[in-house]
Order: structure tokens, then C-alpha cells, then sequence
């Protein structure tokens, strides 16, 4: 994902070609780092709303591990389940996929984007208050799934309790 002068860009994407697999041209200065928001903004909400899936789910009797052994082959299956659904039902954030932090920041920038050009963020908001939540706790250098244990805290309801 790579945005600037297009000759600069084919004169340099050999070694782009090199580092990675996937890689786009988006246009001018900026638009790498738009589609980067615009991506960790969905990874951020789906990885929130997974935490609120098994939160309820683990509250109305459910256990964790089936939860995630059926989202992993249904439609709830997702990148975010597969990088983070094993931290969430074991409750283990320290091993760093992706910081709270980062996380955080990118939700940051995303929010302001959408402010910058007076587009809805429903979803987003929610998401930016739990990310900021957990960087009040102290939770920034953890895995960004510890957003669980915010959504852990407001339920009233630990997803990993039911495994054992």
C-alpha cells in the first residue's frame, strides 16, 4: 500500500516486490496511510466485537473454546479471530501480535480522518472509547486483543472463566 509520485513508485517497486506479496499503488502523497486507517479501523471493530460475541456468549452459559471452534468455521470466522481469538478465550495479551498501543494511535488518526471529512463513525467511536480505555488501564504495550478485558469488565463477565 503505497502512495506518491507514480514513477517513483514503479522505479522502486521491484524492491516492494522484494519485502512483500500484496502490493498496491493508491495514488498520491497520503492514500498509503488512509488505507492503512481504513483497514486497522476494521481490524480494531471486528476484534471489539468478537470480544463482545464471546463475552455474551461465555455469559449465557457457553464455553469459550466451542465459541471460537464455531466462529472458526463459520461466518463469524475472521483475520482478527484467527490472529486474536486464542489471546481473547485464554485471556493472554502479552504475547504482541499487534501493541494496544499502535492500535490506538491508528484508531486515533482514523477518528480524526473521519472528523477532517465530516464522515459518520458510529461503530468507530465505540471502538475508539474502548481503545482509549485501555490505554488508560495501563494496557498499551499488550497485545491490542486485551480490549477484551475492557469489554470483559463492562459485562461483568471474564471469557475465559467457563474454560476450566
Amino acid at each position: 500500500m503505497a502512495g506518491g509520485d507514480p514513477e517513483m513508485f514503479e522505479k522502486v517497486k521491484p524492491i516492494f516486490d522484494q519485502i512483500g506479496g500484496n502490493i498496491f499503488y493508491l495514488g498520491g502523497i497520503g492514500t498509503g496511510q488512509v488505507i492503512k486507517m481504513c483497514n486497522n479501523i476494521v481490524l480494531a471493530a471486528n476484534t471489539v466485537a468478537l470480544a463482545e460475541a464471546f463475552a455474551t456468549g461465555v455469559k449465557a452459559g457457553l464455553n469459550p473454546q466451542t465459541i471460537l471452534d464455531i466462529f472458526k468455521v463459520s461466518t463469524a470466522n475472521s483475520k482478527a479471530l484467527d490472529l486474536f481469538g486464542e489471546n481473547i478465550v485464554n485471556g493472554t495479551y502479552e504475547q504482541v501480535i499487534f501493541a494496544c498501543s499502535h492500535m490506538q494511535k491508528d484508531v486515533d488518526l482514523f477518528m480524526g480522518l473521519t472528523n477532517e471529512l465530516k464522515v459518520p463513525a458510529l461503530l468507530s467511536t465505540i471502538t475508539h472509547q474502548l481503545f482509549n480505555s485501555a490505554m488508560k488501564k495501563g494496557y498499551g504495550p499488550q497485545d491490542m486483543s486485551v480490549v477484551a478485558a475492557i469489554v470483559e469488565e463492562l459485562a461483568d463477565q471474564k471469557i475465559s472463566s467457563a474454560k476450566e
